[in-house]
């Protein structure tokens, strides 16, 4: 069946049955609560800044799509309800992804392995090495952008990964460049105990939704083409919803 036609096929019973209605609801309200969140960001973003420093990050700034992204699947999901109602943004994707895939996806794939290797052992040290993974340099190297840049903006910036909103660089754009012969000043935001709050108190979630994570286009393609059902049952997920 032509990938477009298993989407549209997928997408029509996604939101079907007890099931379907808790993803929907789930969508719904982390969408309500995820401005909050990114407004939250922003402040203590500023709260960091020392004297003399600004945000440089701007619209038409994308040195940052080039690098490795993960998300939860809660964050997938949500991802894949904003693009079931905006054509032209998935199709984009869908035509970005081979290129993608072709040039870092093994590399993803390696990365994922290892983080949720080291979730499903308990092994807390093991998750936090995740983030020196010397792929994620590899990755970076390779130079292949997100396949949801379009026009030089995120394309899905109502719904981008908290990773990428808590991402931002004090110093010029340019140096953000890999070619640059600067260093960047980078910095990073991760949701405090305030933020955790809002998204865990969403209804009918499990702990998988924030605990279970993979790149971001693997994520999103995969929940895409496959489905939810066929995704937690590859991952050895039972439920993503109470």
């Amino acid at each position: 069946m032509h990938k477009t036609h298993r989407i549209k096929n997928i997408r029509r019973k996604a939101y079907k049955g007890v099931s379907g209605a808790k993803r929907k609801q789930f969508c719904d309200e982390y969408r309500r609560v995820l401005p909050q969140v990114y407004s939250s960001f922003h402040k203590r973003c500023v709260e960091t800044l020392r004297e003399g420093e600004q945000i440089s990050c701007k619209n038409g700034c994308f040195y940052c799509c080039y690098q490795h992204v993960w998300v939860t699947l809660g964050e997938g999901i949500v991802i894949v309800d904003y693009l079931y109602s905006h054509d032209d943004v998935l199709n984009n994707f869908l035509n970005n992804y081979p290129q993608w895939q072709e040039s870092v996806g093994d590399i993803s794939r390696e990365l994922d392995a290892g983080y949720n290797s080291a979730i499903q052992e308990r092994d807390p040290a093991a998750v936090l090495r995740q983030a020196d993974n010397p792929l994620i340099l590899s990755y970076y190297d390779i130079q292949v952008p997100c396949p949801f840049l379009f026009n030089s903006s995120c394309s899905i910036y109502e719904v981008r990964p908290l990773n990428c909103a808590g991402h931002y660089s004090t110093s010029p754009c340019e140096w953000c460049s890999k070619s640059s012969p600067k260093k960047p000043v980078l910095r990073g935001i991760i949701p405090d105990e305030s933020d955790m709050i809002k998204l865990m108190s969403l209804p009918n979630i499990t702990p998988s939704l924030f605990l279970h994570r993979s790149t971001l286009p693997i994520m999103v393609y995969e929940l895409l083409v496959d489905g939810l059902p066929a995704f937690l049952s590859k991952s050895g997920i039972n439920t993503a919803f109470m």
